[in-house]
């Protein structure tokens, strides 16, 4: 019997029930892609990152003197170095700094990392003055004195419009650092303390250590091979507390336990393939079975 009868007689209809000795490219792929699917359908949730979170970026673009959008949805401009004061200024401002200088000012104030570095840089340049004679002093008026420092490094007065323009500062900006520094301490400024009544609401760690205690306890098979979601691990979790009279956390603090302090993914294992496609995988040990 020649090559050719052989190859006949191997595709002849009495072995249609047998798999050929080597495996078919398509089908190999496209199984292979489907699993390859269901594998990035049931990876592990991902953890929180604060620093790409909306209103961080925000506050970081704010911080930097870049255009915006705010809470109300309105677009903010950019800051920019203003225009010097006029030739009417008593202190002729003009004259002391160049555009470059106010520029490097400019840019160095807008570097500084976050608000409560701005206003320590602002409190440095400003300096209280007590008049000989005054009139009657209005709420908002502050007895101050701005200044700016030179290549050379010394201090240059400057008026209060020349001082505002540079760094593009609203008023209330210097009445707010006036009103948070320290008396006769300059430079001083108190911390800001937005954020900060520590009213905030905690999560007793007695509940946090229940959470992984039960975690623990749970047979490896109920998750890893996909049987149980973490809610419905949750739900159990929580009945069992009502069981014991126990208080438990919501879904929220128990899934960010869950996912957080435990390096567990729950995902269908490679052994629980179809059987007809790990036959087919291999084919010389499904004849040898079948003989």
């Amino acid at each position: 019997m020649d090559l050719l009868d052989e190859e006949e007689k191997g595709f002849s209809s009495g072995d249609s029930t047998e798999y050929p000795s080597y495996p078919l490219e398509g089908n190999d792929t496209s199984d292979s892609d489907e699993q390859n699917e269901e594998k990035q359908k049931l990876k592990r949730k991902r953890k929180a990152k604060p620093e790409s979170w909306k209103k961080n970026l925000t506050k970081r673009l704010r911080n930097e003197g870049k255009q915006y959008i705010n809470k109300n949805n309105k677009l903010v401009r950019e800051r920019r170095l203003g225009p010097p004061c006029t030739e009417k200024c008593k202190l002729k401002c003009k004259t002391k700094l160049t555009n470059e200088e106010r520029q490097d000012i400019f840019n160095e104030y807008y570097n500084l990392p976050d608000l409560q570095s701005k206003r320590k840089f602002v409190a440095f340049h400003m300096s209280a003055i007590i008049p000989a004679y005054q009139y009657k002093r209005g709420k908002r008026r502050n007895n101050n004195a701005f200044y700016f420092t030179n290549k050379e490094g010394a201090r240059i007065r400057v008026c209060k419009s020349f001082f505002l323009s540079t760094l593009d500062l609203s008023d209330r900006f210097t009445r707010t650092v006036t009103e948070k520094t320290i008396s006769n301490t300059e430079g001083i400024v108190t911390e800001d303390l937005r954020g900060k009544h520590g009213k905030q609401r905690r999560v007793d760690n007695n509940l946090k250590e229940g959470v992984k205690n039960f975690v623990k306890s749970i047979p490896m098979k109920d998750y890893v091979d996909g049987s149980k979601t973490i809610a419905e691990i949750h739900r159990d979790y929580v009945k069992k507390c009502e069981e014991n009279g126990e208080t438990s956390v919501n879904y929220m603090m128990f899934n960010r336990i869950f996912n957080e302090e435990f390096n567990i993914a729950c995902y269908q294992p490679e052994m629980d393939q179809r059987v007809d496609f790990v036959a087919y995988s291999n084919p010389e040990e499904n004849n040898s079975t079948q003989t």
